[in-house]
């Protein structure tokens, strides 16, 4: 019996986030029809013709203002607008005709439901609603501060645990900070990526092929890793004092990847690849939550509002190069967040001045030669 991991496998264009785009797309239904639908369940473009924007409207406005036909007077206090707009992008994915905007010819109306005034206008009043403050409060990360993200890298390693687990968390910890990655970007990094910079062989360099931005290999330049004068935030110290222990306990010489256990390789079927990173993600965010954000000896700034998890991370290593005066162009190009413009299609991906200056702020107290 099929199960949704295999149905997702089968289509190669299918996004990252198919199966939650799926999940939503079964609630949706249900909603529309009043009928249940196995977790299997596709719908063919007969099924989903019917759709109309009053349906995504409603569907949204239940969510939001938790009726389907809300006044000016209500307030949305149910639901985000960044939901909403997640919602409308999942929709969006399984509409037939999804890159026509919805038009009425006639008697006849086509194109894509969740492209049309009604949903969009939803959306824009839940925004002002929630700018005015008369909203759902946001749930989303805040950034680490600078302090909390030192604390963070103490607490790792004066934590009860094995000493691999402390070092690899730590390593994993700067390295993500000092690329400005996600969780699952530095998960996916593989130890081949590692190599010695050819016009710069005092550092080293990585390419982070698996970025959520990354689609095409232009999008993953080398980039470069720098030793930082504090050994406790330095990204080489700390994959070198990781990866002796990790690679001389014998776990660590059979693994293709930089930060976590596994035995497959780039021959193995993609399922079992992301099955060894999905175990490897959750236990890197296991333990810093356990044992940095819900520590009693972690000392929250309590004059920024806001949860803390994996993603305050990035958040932090972004909003630590801006504040250092490090470009917003060079910020981007460090953290591999693309924004097309025409000299983009001219300009070699590969720079290495814009990397650098993100690299060297992002190195507390300074770069350090090895």
């Amino acid at each position: 019996e099929l199960t949704i991991d295999d149905i997702a496998c089968r289509d190669v264009n299918r996004p990252l986030a198919w199966k939650e785009y799926h999940r939503l797309m079964i609630r949706f239904m249900t909603f529309c029809t009043g009928e249940s639908y196995v977790e299997t369940k596709m719908f063919s473009d007969e099924e989903l013709d019917f759709i109309t924007p009053r349906h995504i409207y409603e569907f949204m406005a239940k969510h939001a203002y938790g009726r389907v036909d809300p006044s000016v007077e209500d307030n949305p206090i149910h639901g985000r607008a960044s939901t909403l707009m997640y919602w409308k992008k999942a929709i969006s994915y399984f509409m037939s005709n999804k890159i026509q905007p919805w038009t009425k010819l006639g008697s006849v109306t086509c194109g894509n439901p969740t492209r049309s005034s009604l949903v969009n206008n939803l959306i824009l009043a839940v925004k002002k609603k929630e700018t005015r403050g008369i909203g759902k409060e946001s749930s989303a990360d805040r950034a680490l501060t600078l302090e909390e993200f030192k604390q963070s890298l103490e607490l790792i390693e004066t934590c009860q645990g094995t000493m691999m687990h402390k070092r690899r968390f730590s390593a994993m910890l700067r390295f993500q900070v000092h690329l400005i990655g996600r969780n699952d970007d530095t998960c996916h990094v593989m130890k081949k990526s590692i190599q010695v910079s050819p016009q710069f062989p005092e550092f080293l360099t990585v390419r982070m092929r698996w970025s959520k931005n990354v689609h095409e290999e232009r999008d993953c330049p080398r980039q470069i890793l720098m030793g930082s004068m504090n050994e406790k935030s330095c990204v080489v110290l700390g994959l070198a004092l990781f990866l002796e222990k990790w690679i001389a306990s014998g776990v660590g010489a059979s693994s293709q990847w930089l930060f976590l256990d596994g035995n497959s390789d780039s021959r193995t079927i993609l399922k079992l690849q992301e099955k060894e990173v999905k175990r490897g993600k959750k236990a890197y965010s296991s333990f810093i939550k356990r044992h940095v954000f819900t520590n009693p000896m972690f000392d929250r700034d309590d004059h920024v509002q806001g949860a803390l998890g994996t993603h305050s991370i990035r958040k932090f290593a972004t909003t630590f190069c801006r504040s250092a005066g490090v470009p917003k162009d060079d910020t981007d190009y460090r953290a591999r967040w693309k924004a097309q413009r025409q000299q983009d299609k001219y300009t070699d991906t590969q720079l290495n001045w814009p990397d650098i200056k993100a690299a060297r702020k992002l190195c507390l107290e300074g770069i350090c030669l090895y």
